[in-house]
């Protein structure tokens, strides 16, 4: 065999067995790029859409936090549809361990906004905040092309509307079909759709969905990225839902109110062509409640009633674990249950994937009724608490917690007396971390007004 033909044997088997070994093992042969959101990162981009004028119902704030010890100069730009560029800039320093915030409504007249925050160097986070404080949910550091959401109506009293912002220098083309009660759509209307390069466009549900409850909705990117946010108003309360990534057979979700005269609900879509058979773990303190079993139809949406529900006790705050029999859509809806159960007020919380790095900031300086950390795995994690109160230099603790547990948060961060106007880094060496958190009972009854971790994905 000649010199040439040896090498190329040699590098094809190689190719071979590395192939071979990334399809056992499940790893990318692409190295995973630097964290936008770290510190380490020498530059970084976050993109806020969703926000709306007082009329839409979630009008308020993009708000930045910088987690580092250092100032950081940042240029927001104002985008609203239709327009073909930034309607606005704005240039500010960012201080160390500070915070600001910005309202799009004070600088430019428009139905819906988004915003991109670009930043000279790493370690901040962002998100979209109500102007009431009930909502708010964690601005993007990169485009997806796969995005669902569910729990959406558009019964009489609420709205429910899409905003989808393209990052990139370029069109991007996606496809939306949607999932409920009364089945599958995927309407002509909604297919093929462009989104100019840095443009942002909406969908208001109720053009082709008028009427319905337990919407859930599968953007498909056919060519570039997006980021997206969906707008959800019932009897008054705002929600955004930054949705998630796909479908997953198995979710979580801490927190969940069981008192009375409290109402929680969830949500599952099937986007799969079979059932989807649906099992609900709640633990509940020292009650021992059996399995939570029910079947959503193919290419539907079904509504499983936790609170009020004879059997699970009024005892506080549940952690419900969901399995599925396939990969489903999944939301939780709380509040507060009105004389007339379908003019309650109800909030919207997507479905979260466990994460390595959390952020919990107080930019409503209202606090938290409760912050939850889980480790999803089986093994035991260490983790790195960082915190302190906005704008001070915050102190560090490390310490573990067990696989397949829940911790309090400031059980695990003995240096903080409380959450209040608070900024605290919750750092694993994985992708086995999920933080959970209810707002205080200054702005509801416990677990019934859901705030937001940030994970700056």
């Amino acid at each position: 065999m000649k010199g040439k033909q040896r090498l190329l044997t040699v590098v094809v088997l190689g190719l071979a067995g590395v192939v071979a070994v990334n399809q056992w093992s499940g790893v990318s042969n692409v190295a995973s790029p630097l964290d936008p959101t770290s510190p380490l990162a020498s530059s970084s981009v976050l993109y806020c859409p969703g926000l709306t004028n007082a009329a839409g119902g979630l009008s308020g704030s993009v708000v930045l936090f910088n987690t580092t010890a250092s100032s950081r100069h940042v240029v927001l730009s104002v985008t609203s549809p239709g327009s073909t560029s930034a309607v606005v800039k704005r240039a500010f320093t960012l201080p160390a361990y500070g915070q600001h915030a910005l309202a799009p409504s004070r600088l430019a007249k428009a139905a819906f906004y988004a915003v991109t925050a670009a930043i000279d160097g790493g370690g901040v986070r962002g998100e979209v905040l109500s102007s009431s404080g009930q909502s708010e949910a964690s601005c993007a550091s990169r485009g997806v092309t796969h995005w669902v959401a569910t729990g959406l109506s558009t019964l009489v009293g609420s709205s429910a509307t899409l905003a989808l912002f393209n990052p990139t220098a370029t069109s991007a083309v996606f496809n939306v079909q949607t999932y409920s009660a009364n089945g599958f759509l995927q309407p002509a209307a909604w297919q093929g759709l462009t989104v100019a390069p840095k443009g942002l466009v909406t969908i208001d549900l109720s053009t082709l969905l008028a009427n319905t409850s337990a919407i859930g909705v599968d953007v498909r990117v056919v060519r570039g990225s997006l980021v997206s946010v969906a707008d959800q108003v019932i009897n008054g309360a705002g929600s955004f839902s930054a949705g998630s990534r796909g479908p997953s057979a198995r979710d979580r979700f801490a927190l969940v109110p069981t008192a009375n005269r409290v109402l929680a609900r969830i949500v599952v879509s099937n986007p799969a062509r079979i059932p989807a058979h649906v099992s609900l773990g709640i633990g509940l303190g020292k009650f021992a409640v059996p399995s939570q079993r029910f079947t959503v139809a193919p290419l539907t949406s079904s509504t499983f009633v936790v609170t009020p529900n004879t059997a699970i006790p009024a005892a506080g705050l549940a952690n419900v674990t969901l399995r599925a029999s396939v990969p489903v859509i999944a939301a939780l809806q709380t509040g507060i249950a009105s004389a007339v159960v379908r003019k309650s007020p109800l909030h919207l919380s997507p479905q979260r994937t466990s994460w390595r790095t959390w952020l919990i900031a107080d930019a409503t300086g209202r606090g938290y009724g409760n912050v939850l950390v889980s480790n999803t795995s089986h093994h035991t994690l260490t983790i790195t608490v960082v915190g302190g109160a906005l704008g001070h230099t915050p102190t560090t603790v490390t310490t573990t917690i067990e696989g397949d547990t829940s911790r309090n948060l400031l059980r695990l961060a003995p240096q903080l007396a409380t959450l209040r106007h608070a900024m605290v880094t919750i750092t694993a060496g994985s992708n086995d971390l999920l933080v959970t958190a209810t707002a205080s009972a200054h702005v509801g009854q416990s677990g019934t007004v859901p705030r937001t971790a940030l994970d700056g994905r």
